[in-house]
């Protein structure tokens, strides 16, 4: 038995293999993730799967790749689908993580009056595509501190309540 530790871990071929190829992926603190509503592996393959039909696969093939248990194997076959055919997967909408939405209506309640709070709202929902919500946030925000230059002159801000 050894009583000591190597510095830096010899590192399995596999690894260095994929970091040598442009291929290795890194996941730290899946635990996090799940606290914040990130999907699961299970979902995440899933959703990926999703933005495959109709045009990639038909939905029957779908429903046959959905009942692979391994949400890896199912990840991997989307992957292939999806470079064949030429069809980008769009990691936000699956990743999007929508606590803050929670959090800022926690904020808004406890500080009504909170500029701030509103034009962080707009952002978010802005970024989610909810555009009328966003707007009637941008809004409220100019309203509770039309002086701020971080809020008046936000060109997003303009966008939403036609100030450009």
């Amino acid at each position: 038995m050894k009583n000591t530790l190597n510095a830096i871990p010899d590192l399995p071929l596999e690894i260095e293999n994929a970091a040598q190829s442009g291929e290795l992926v890194v996941f730290v603190g899946a635990g996090i993730s799940r606290l914040i509503n990130c999907p699961s592996w299970d979902d995440f393959a899933n959703r990926v799967l999703e933005q495959l039909a109709p045009n990639g696969i038909d939905y029957y093939d779908l429903s046959q790749i959905r009942n692979i248990a391994d949400p890896k194997k199912r990840l991997s076959l989307a992957l292939i689908v999806a470079e064949k055919k030429k069809i980008g997967i769009d990691y936000s909408t699956i990743l999007m993580v929508k606590p803050e939405m929670e959090h800022y209506r926690k904020a808004v309640k406890a500080d009504p009056n909170s500029a701030v709070v509103h034009y962080n709202v707009a952002l978010t929902l802005d970024k989610m595509g909810k555009h009328e919500d966003a707007t009637a946030s941008f809004k409220k925000a100019l309203e509770l501190a039309p002086d701020d230059p971080s809020i008046k002159d936000s060109e997003i801000l303009k966008k939403h309540v036609g100030m450009s």
